[in-house]
C-alpha cells in the first residue's frame, strides 16, 4: 500500500544522504535526520519526503530539527547558535534580571539580603563590562564564545560570596556554553549551579538546576537516571511548591514533562505534568509569555500523540498554532507546530488537511532559509 511505498522510499533517501555525508565531520542534527529516515519502523521515520526536506532546511538554517527530542535546552541551544550576538546581549541582560529575582524570589528575602544580591550582581557586570571595555584594554564585540570564556575565567575571581547569585551566573553560563556545543564547560557549570542553589537552601534555584542539568545529559546522549531524578526533583517541587512562583511552577512541570516525554514515552507521568503546565501558562499570562504557552501546548500535544490520543491532540496543537499566527515573534516554531498540526490530522485520516498543513509548514522553512542565507555579510 501506499504508506509502506513513502516509507520505503524515506528509507532510500536516508540511505543516500548517509552516503553523501559519508566522512564529513560528525554533526548530532544531521545524524539524528538519517537516523530517524531510515528508522527500522516505518512508522518512526518521516512521513513524506516533504518533512524529510523540512527537517534537512532545519538543520541547514541552524534551527531545532524535529527528529531529535524538542527539550527546552535543546530549542534554547539553536536559537543561540542562530544568534550569536544577540544572546551576547541577551545573556547579561540575563545575568543582572535572573539573578535580580525577575521570576519573583523577592518576596521570599528580606530587604538585607537582596541588597546584598543585586551589589553583588552590579559588581561582577562592571567587572565584565570592564574586561569589554577597549580603553582598559578590553576589547568591544566579542563573540558570543569569548564572552563566555571571559565570564568562565571571571567569575572565580570576581569576588562574589552569595551562594544564591552564584548559582545565577553558573546558571546562565551553563545554558550558554551548552549552546554552544561545549558540554563539558556547560556541565560543570550546571552542577555547579546546583551546588550553590543548595549551599543557599534555595530550592526553586536547586530544582530548575538540576532539571536543566538532566536535560543537559540527556542531549549529550545520556539518559541514564533521569526518570528517576526527576522524580527526585518534583518531590522536593512538591515539598516547597509555596516558594515557587507562578513562573518556576511552570517551567518545572515543563522540564520535567519533557524529560519523561521523551525517556519514558511508555510511561503515565508526563501527561498530567504537561497538562498542569498549559493551565498555568494559561492563567498566569502576566508570568508565562506567549511563546512558552504555545510551546507547552505543543509538547503536550506531543504527549497525547505519543498515547495516542489523537483526538485530544488536535485542538491542543490548534490552539497553538492560533497563538504562533498571532504573534509575528512566533514565526520560526510556527513551522514545527504545523508540522506537528499536520501530523495529528494524518491520524485522524484527515489526509486533505495533513497535505496542507505540511506545505504551509514546508513553505515557512523555505522562506527563513530564504532569508537567512539571502542576508548580507
Amino acid at each position: 500500500g501506499q504508506p509502506v511505498t513513502t516509507a520505503a522510499d524515506i528509507y532510500s533517501l536516508g540511505v543516500i544522504l548517509r552516503e553523501i555525508v559519508a566522512g564529513v565531520e560528525y554533526n548530532p542534527d544531521l545524524d539524528a535526520v538519517i537516523a530517524k529516515a531510515t528508522a527500522e519502523e516505518p512508522a518512526e521515520r518521516y512521513a513524506s519526503a516533504a518533512a524529510l526536506a523540512a527537517d534537512l532546511e532545519c538543520y541547514l538554517g541552524g534551527r531545532p530539527v524535529l527528529a531529535k527530542p524538542q527539550t527546552a535546552l535543546y530549542r534554547f541551544a539553536k536559537f543561540t547558535r542562530r544568534n550569536g550576538r544577540l544572546v551576547t546581549l541577551f545573556t547579561m541582560l540575563a545575568i543582572a534580571l535572573l539573578t535580580a529575582g525577575i521570576y519573583g524570589w523577592r518576596q521570599q528575602r528580606n530587604a538585607l539580603h537582596e541588597a546584598e544580591h543585586a551589589s553583588a550582581i552590579n559588581r561582577f557586570l562592571l567587572f565584565m563590562m570592564a574586561r569589554t571595555d577597549p580603553d582598559l584594554g578590553g576589547r568591544a564585540n566579542l563573540s558570543m564564545r569569548e564572552f563566555l570564556d571571559l565570564a568562565d575565567q571571571n567569575l572565580d575571581r570576581a569576588g562574589i560570596q552569595d551562594a544564591a547569585t552564584l548559582s545565577d551566573l553558573h546558571y546562565t553560563l551553563g545554558l550558554g556554553f551548552f549552546a554552544q556545543m561545549r558540554f563539558d564547560k556547560g556541565l560543570l557549570h550546571l552542577q555547579r549551579a546546583a551546588e550553590a542553589a543548595q549551599r543557599a537552601h534555595d530550592i526553586p534555584r536547586q530544582v530548575t538546576a538540576n532539571l536543566a542539568l538532566m536535560s543537559a545529559k540527556l542531549q549529550s546522549g545520556n539518559a541514564e537516571a533521569v526518570p528517576d531524578g526527576v522524580a527526585h526533583e518534583l518531590q522536593l517541587y512538591r515539598e516547597y511548591q509555596r516558594s515557587f512562583d507562578p513562573l518556576r511552577s511552570f517551567e518545572v512541570q515543563l522540564n520535567a514533562g519533557d524529560l519523561l516525554l521523551w525517556t519514558e514515552p511508555s510511561g503515565n507521568r508526563y501527561v498530567p505534568l504537561l497538562e498542569q503546565a498549559v493551565m498555568l501558562g494559561r492563567s498566569h499570562p502576566d508570568a508565562v509569555n506567549s511563546l512558552y504557552l504555545s510551546q507547552a501546548l505543543a509538547d503536550l500535544a506531543e504527549a497525547y500523540i505519543a498515547k495516542h490520543q489523537f483526538e485530544r491532540a488536535a485542538p491542543v496543537i490548534e490552539e497553538a498554532v492560533r497563538i504562533d499566527r498571532a504573534h509575528i515573534s512566533h514565526r520560526t516554531v510556527l513551522a514545527g507546530h504545523l508540522s506537528v498540526l499536520a501530523r495529528t490530522q494524518r491520524f485522524l485520516g484527515r489526509y486533505d488537511l495533513d497535505e496542507r498543513y505540511q506545505r504551509e509548514s514546508f513553505e515557512l522553512t523555505r522562506e527563513r532559509w530564504a532569508a537567512i542565507t539571502c542576508r548580507p555579510p
